[in-house]
């Protein structure tokens, strides 16, 4: 399975690394978001998921998710962000769904959650709204 992992948190992209490719998974990193998106456009049919963390350095997240999501539908997209608190509510989750996430993890979530999350988004791809 590849997956394509958007995070600039070096420390926190060399664990979940590590984690998904001890568990079989094939990953591509990229620390900022175009360049992230880049490699998405270029093999985008080969991508099984992507992970994205929403705080970006040079481009937001949350205008990445909505040109994946409308270039590859079904494609399961895991945002992995730090974002709490107020200024992240319910309002803010339904938004990132409604713009093609499919499915929302708060750092630091346990690595076991991580693979959980994205094993099902993987092996029960997302129901299309006709």
């Amino acid at each position: 399975m590849k997956v394509l992992y958007i995070e600039d948190d070096e420390n926190v992209a060399r664990l979940v690394c590590v984690l998904l490719r001890g568990h079989g998974y094939e990953v591509e990193h990229y620390s900022l978001g175009q360049t992230g998106l880049e490699a998405f456009y270029r093999a985008y049919s080969s991508w099984d998921a992507v992970i994205i963390d929403l705080d970006l350095p040079d481009v937001s997240g949350r205008t990445l998710i909505p040109e994946m999501a409308t270039q590859c539908p079904n494609l399961p997209i895991l945002v992995f962000s730090g974002f709490s608190g107020p200024r992240f509510g319910l309002d803010n989750r339904f938004e990132l769904y409604a713009s093609g996430a499919s499915a929302f993890l708060w750092k630091p979530s346990g690595g076991q959650k991580l693979l959980d999350v994205l094993k099902e988004l993987i092996e029960i791809p997302p129901a299309s709204i006709d």
